[in-house]
């Protein structure tokens, strides 16, 4: 049996243009650039074409809008949003060449109050033209698909959306509203200090016009002759054949039908014209150009080490097309070793491409020589300097010198390199909003945008138990319990802010975390570091950061505690020593407070800061530091227990204390006594961690002390007047003029210590057993 039939098509990867909302019948004449100005507040949202022609406004805003920064930034967030929707779908990422997106920009005050411009990407869209030259038999409409016009699509709904929250009921779904009413006329308008901003990648080919089409690209129909024997029902055959037959990735059946008889016709020729763009792509089986491929197709390229082998590509059809990864399997690898990659040129186009190459190479390799240090920290510096580096692209730059730093590699000539190239990361980073942190096993970054003006203190923690685990970063919260590094800005620091210009960045403050001090080695005699290193920048600044009116706090976790209260010295790295290849310097720091676990410093500029213990002196083993605070215990102990003897002696026989000695022995002992017992339970109270007990331990055990050393010098002076003095000399009221010096004193003298300078007997950072949790809110 011999029957025609019919059937019509979809292309399901073509369908994947994203139409959220009808389009409506006017054109865009004018092609949409990098970066346009968005609808400023006064604006109606029902003149469109205020959106796209703004050509006439000449405010400062406008002006800043076209900045080289804000272009950059534009494109970062929209790349990010496009990549976070598409996780789940990575066959879809070649869709990016032609991209369009609308961004919301509203005024919000930061954690600290201060106002800051924040971006959401509310319309998104993919897509290339579908005018061609095919026309429909019955007419049916389309319109332009480029991404420009998908977004608009897009940003129809989410501006109906708004509209829904303007009629609401609720008042808090008002406020959360970006509409408000007009006061002259019965439109709607934006709210104060609120935008909206168009990016595309692409300029559309085009106007968005209607055009007749004798095929659309969706959807098509097909009629074929087809012979079936057999009992089955013809039509049960045929859809059964083709849903099997045909490639589930790229078409369906949508509807089947058998024609009422018999027929032979001539199927119409077509030709698929969406291809993907010529592309180059460097790996480490070399550099390969492929060339501009209809989708659907492969492309072949000779292997660039042994041309009598091939590699593969395929065109996959998207909203587009894209290139799928490449097929290199029978390639043989051009970049083997680390010194290869000095035949390697860096672009922009490549290089994400020479980052993953340089993961690849150094998982095997623990340790790099001199030579392989110098290829590879060149390549790190070539990528910065010449692409964007997005958050994306710093993570994986950060994991990089992460790998180096934990290598065991001789990495002292290469201090200043590698500590200059992270913040360089730091300085060129865009694409985030507000701040952005980077973290691996060895070093942590994060900037921070602040406002001229608005600064009035900053503050940056790490947390770490130093097992190989990411450390964890904190912004704008008071140091906690295991907290191995805490650096505070002050409000002075603004000054050093660069000055407001439309063609610069806004100030950022950088911070950085080096978790692997041996980086840091230097030549110093009978001192090491005994800290991880963190520093604080700021970009574009003004001028050299020193002579601060207000110290910078700087608070660094020992490795090894210093239970010896060795001395300990606040340093900084500078650069210019040992020939240029840096060293630590103290100009300028000063050593604030320190206990077993725990340094403060406070330094007037800015720049990598550390603590060196002297190791100079002999260290006690453990065993006789053990024996010897045995000894020290049971002395105190024998001590104590016969001072109280002597008083209990004195005491309870009048006739003892009746003479003058006897009673100044008797507060002297007392004195001892005291001493001797605050002495002995300091451990345990210092076990509490609490702060309000560390100062009573601390300013008790200095009364009892210089109240012993008083009443030694007021025997002193009893003796004076008894043995020296030939005359006898009467004092009224001897003893308790004695007792009143004695007592009275010492007690002036650490209230008065108190007074003045609590911290002494005790940092409010920190107790003498470790640094416990005293706030651990957000400093808002």
């Amino acid at each position: 049996m011999e029957r025609g039939s019919i059937f019509k098509l979809k292309d399901k990867l073509d369908s994947g243009d994203i139409l959220l909302g009808d389009e409506d019948e006017d054109s865009d004449d004018e092609p949409a650039v990098l970066s346009l100005p968005g609808m400023s507040p006064a604006e109606s949202i029902l003149d469109e074409e205020l959106l796209l022609d703004q050509t006439k406004d000449t405010s400062t805003k406008t002006e800043v809008w076209r900045t080289e920064w804000h272009k950059n930034h534009m494109a970062a967030i929209s790349s990010v949003k496009f990549d976070s929707l598409l996780k789940m779908s990575p066959d879809f990422q070649g869709c990016k060449s032609h991209l369009a997106a609308f961004v919301l920009i509203r005024e919000v005050l930061d954690t600290a109050g201060c106002p800051r411009e924040h971006y959401t990407v509310v319309a998104l869209g993919a897509g290339r033209s579908s005018c061609s030259k095919w026309l429909c038999y019955n007419g049916t409409m389309v319109h332009d698909c480029h991404a420009i016009v998908i977004a608009r699509r897009a940003l129809l709904r989410f501006l109906y959306k708004q509209l829904l929250l303007f009629f609401d009921a609720d008042p808090n779904a008002r406020e959360n509203c970006i509409f408000k009413s007009s006061a002259d006329s019965h439109q709607l308008q934006l709210k104060p200090k609120i935008s909206l901003h168009l990016y595309t990648n692409q300029c559309p080919e085009g106007a968005a016009k209607n055009f007749y089409f004798k095929y659309i690209k969706l959807y098509f129909e097909v009629k074929m002759n087809v012979s079936i024997t057999g009992d089955c029902e013809p039509e049960e055959i045929l859809s059964t054949w083709l849903n099997s037959s045909l490639p589930d990735d790229t078409m369906m059946v949508l509807d089947l039908q058998l024609l009422p008889k018999t027929q032979r016709c001539l199927c119409a020729d077509f030709q698929v014209i969406l291809e993907c763009n010529a592309e180059t792509h460097q790996t480490m089986k070399g550099l390969f150009e492929w060339p501009a491929t209809s989708g659907g197709k492969n492309a072949t390229q000779p292997c660039p080490k042994n041309p009598h082998r091939h590699a593969t590509r395929h065109c996959k059809l998207c909203l587009s097309t894209h290139w799928m990864a490449p097929d290199q399997e029978d390639c043989p690898p051009v970049v083997e070793t680390i010194p290869d990659l000095d035949h390697v040129e860096v672009t922009a186009d490549n290089a994400l491409d020479v980052v993953e190459m340089i993961e690849g190479l150094l998982r095997n390799h623990s340790t790099l020589n001199y030579q392989e240090l110098v290829t590879v920290l060149n390549k790190l510096e070539d990528i910065v300097n010449l692409s964007v580096v997005t958050p994306n692209l710093g993570q994986a730059l950060i994991n990089i010198i992460s790998d180096i730093l934990e290598s065991d590699s001789d990495l002292l000539p290469f201090t200043n390199i590698i500590v200059n190239l992270t913040e360089a990361v730091g300085d060129r980073m865009v694409g985030y909003e507000g701040s952005s942190t980077l973290v691996a096993p060895a070093i942590a970054i994060s900037v921070v945008d602040v406002v001229p003006g608005q600064f009035n203190s900053l503050t940056f923690g790490v947390l770490s138990d130093r097992t190989g685990t990411k450390p964890e970063i904190f912004i704008n919260k008071y140091p906690f319990n295991s907290t191995v590094a805490f650096i505070s800005l002050p409000s002075a620091l603004q000054h050093s802010f660069p000055e407001n210009n439309l063609n610069q960045s806004p100030p950022r403050v950088q911070f950085q975390f080096y978790g692997i001090p041996l980086l840091f080695k230097s030549s110093q005699q009978g001192q090491t570091l005994n800290t991880f290193v963190v520093s604080a920048s700021v970009t574009n600044a003004s001028a050299p950061i020193k002579d601060l009116d207000e110290d910078i706090k700087v608070t660094l976790h020992h490795l090894i505690p210093n239970t010896l209260s060795k001395d300990v010295q606040c340093v900084y790295w500078n650069f210019n020593k040992n020939n240029g290849q840096g060293g630590w310097d103290d100009y300028g720091c000063r050593k604030y407070n320190s206990s077993f676990d725990y340094t403060t410093c406070l330094c007037d500029h800015l720049t990598h800061f550390g603590v060196l213990l002297d190791v100079s002196r002999t260290q006690v083993d453990p065993a006789n530091e053990q024996i010897l605070t045995i000894i020290t215990y049971v002395g105190c102990g024998v001590s104590s227990l016969f001072l109280g003897v002597t008083v209990l002696t004195y005491t309870v026989f009048e006739k003892l204390r009746r003479d003058y000695p006897s009673q100044i022995l008797i507060n002297l002992s007392l004195a001892l006594l005291g001493l001797n017992l605050v002495f002995l339970v300091n451990s345990w109270l210092s076990s509490w961690g609490l702060y309000a007990l560390c100062v009573a331990a601390a300013s008790t055990l200095h009364y009892f002390l210089l109240a012993t050393f008083t009443w030694m010098g007021l025997e002193a002076v009893n003796m004076y007047f008894a043995l020296v003095k030939v005359f006898n000399v009467y004092v009224p009221s001897y003893i308790l003029k004695f007792c009143a010096l004695g007592w009275g004193l010492p007690l002036m003298i650490c209230i008065l210590v108190l007074i003045v300078n609590r911290e002494a007997y005790g940092s409010h950072l920190y107790t003498d057993a470790s640094l416990e949790s005293l706030d651990n809110s957000d400093n808002l």
